[in-house]
C-alpha cells in the first residue's frame, strides 16, 4: 500500500509539472496578443524582455512586432511629440527585421512599409519645425531621417 501511495504521489507530481510547462505560453505570442488587446504597455514589456534573450534576439520576426509595438505606442499616444523615442525604437526595430529577414517576400514588404510611414513622419515633423523657434527640431528630426 505504501509503495503504491508513493507511485501515485510520483505521477501526480510529474501531472502537475507537465501542466504547469504546458501553461507556459510562448513570449512573441503573448506580446502578439497584448498588442491585439490594445495593452500596449504589457506588450512593450514582454517584447523588450524577449528581445534580451539571444535566440530571439535573431529572429527577425521578434524584431518586427518589436517595431509594430511601438510604432502602435508611437501613434496611440507620442503622435505629436517631435522627438518621440517609440517612433525611434520602431525604426530600428524594422530596419533590423528587414536585415535579418530571409522568409517571405511579404514580411520585407510589410518592414519597407513600416519604414516608409515612420520615416515621412519624420520628414513631416521636420518641415512642419521650419520657423525661427522650432528649427533646432527640426535639425535634429533631420539627423534621424537621413539615417
Amino acid at each position: 500500500m505504501k509503495h503504491v501511495v508513493k507511485k501515485l504521489g510520483m505521477i501526480l507530481l510529474l501531472l502537475i509539472t507537465s501542466l504547469v510547462n504546458a501553461q507556459e505560453e510562448d513570449p512573441l505570442r503573448v506580446a502578439i496578443a497584448h498588442l491585439q488587446k490594445g495593452t500596449l504597455d504589457s506588450a512593450k514589456i514582454v517584447i523588450d524582455q524577449l528581445i534580451t534573450d539571444p535566440q530571439a534576439a535573431k529572429d527577425g520576426n521578434v524584431w518586427y512586432y518589436r517595431g509594430f509595438i511601438y510604432k502602435s505606442i508611437y501613434n496611440k499616444w507620442e503622435k505629436k511629440d517631435k522627438r518621440s523615442n517609440s517612433r525611434i525604437e520602431a525604426l530600428k526595430a524594422f530596419k533590423q527585421s528587414l536585415a535579418m529577414m530571409d522568409t517571405s517576400k511579404a514580411m520585407v514588404a510589410e518592414n519597407k512599409k513600416n519604414i516608409k510611414y515612420l520615416t515621412t513622419t519624420l520628414y513631416n515633423d521636420v518641415s512642419a519645425s521650419l520657423d525661427s523657434l522650432d528649427y533646432k527640431i527640426a535639425i535634429e528630426t533631420f539627423d534621424v531621417f537621413k539615417e
